[in-house]
């Protein structure tokens, strides 16, 4: 399998917060059971 690592385009940004907080949940719930705690997000840019 082939694959390249590309930059993330400003227009998938939103979808990509979504999908790194699901896999964030499904690993804590895995470790820490369920929860219905949300991290609160933090902006990186200027």
């Amino acid at each position: 399998m082939d694959f390249a690592l590309l930059p993330l385009e400003d227009t998938d940004l939103e979808q990509f917060k979504k999908d790194m907080k699901y896999a964030f949940r499904k690993g804590a719930e895995n470790g820490l059971g369920e929860s219905e705690e949300v991290l609160q997000e933090i902006s990186y840019r200027s």
